[in-house]
């Protein structure tokens, strides 16, 4: 994992600040990307999320404090900055600029990855609040629905749940389903595979009785961009469109506004 740039005193500053900082007085909307499964692209999509964010600035953050790779599928874990185990010492409330000065940053977005030892969930509730303050939009790439922290969503929020469409990736979304319905913001699928199998979103939709978005159908060039280091975003894929149906309903004002 590249290590932090923080100093010790700089370090200081952002682990242990208590809430003094205003903020920008707004209180960003957070995305967060869950998997049915394991292997359907939850970093891709969140990535492709924060890449055609309109609003700014923009957060991607792992929901895998300790050994998330977000900045990776990002292209960005070369640069200097802090991960999540550099909050490890963080007290009450974290000032959410001081960490977008400091953390990894491309043309569109800031990453917060995992790494150093991990963050526990009140860091995680901190720092995420902190953030709320200082960004337009926050990307979580939760993965498993099991590491979304408990009390970081708000109602204005969105889920959107990564499902394939085969018997196993359903046979997964059966048994996260209820808990997704407790959810405390609004949750929404993306359906994954074949593109000849794009008629059976709204089949998985009705199932499990959650809206629908689209379906992301199986594009080698994005595995390919991939291992090139290409960030998701950078290029015209499949998912643009998908992606800016998720944002609209995420952020309506903005849609409003155009």
């Amino acid at each position: 994992m590249t290590p932090s740039t923080l100093s010790t005193g700089q370090h200081a500053v952002l682990a242990d600040r208590i809430g003094d900082a205003q903020g920008r007085g707004m209180e960003a909307t957070l995305i967060a990307v869950v998997g049915a499964s394991g292997g359907v692209g939850c970093s891709t999509a969140a990535a492709h999320l924060a890449a055609r964010a309109p609003s700014e600035p923009v957060c991607l953050v792992d929901g895998d404090t300790d050994a998330g790779t977000i900045d990776v599928t990002a292209g960005l874990d070369h640069v200097l900055g802090p991960r999540w185990g550099d909050f490890g010492r963080l007290r009450g409330q974290a000032d959410g600029e001081a960490i977008m000065a400091a953390l990894p940053s491309g043309e569109r977005y800031a990453v917060l990855a995992g790494g150093r030892g991990g963050a526990s969930t009140e860091v995680v509730r901190s720092v995420v609040s902190g953030l709320r303050r200082a960004c337009g939009l926050i990307v979580l790439d939760v993965g498993r629905l099991a590491v979304l922290p408990s009390r970081v969503l708000a109602p204005d929020d969105l889920v959107l749940v990564v499902t394939g469409v085969g018997v196993r990736h359903l046979a997964a979304l059966d048994r996260i389903h209820e808990d997704l319905r407790e959810l405390s913001a609004p949750v929404h699928l993306l359906t994954r595979g074949p593109k000849s199998l794009s008629h059976l979103g709204q089949v998985v939709s009705s199932h499990v009785d959650l809206p629908v978005i689209g379906h992301w159908a199986d594009d080698p060039a994005v595995a390919r961009d991939l291992e090139r280091g290409v960030a998701p975003g950078a290029r015209r894929r499949g998912l643009d469109a998908l992606a800016d149906a998720a944002l609209a309903l995420a952020l309506p004002h903005l849609r409003r506004s155009a």
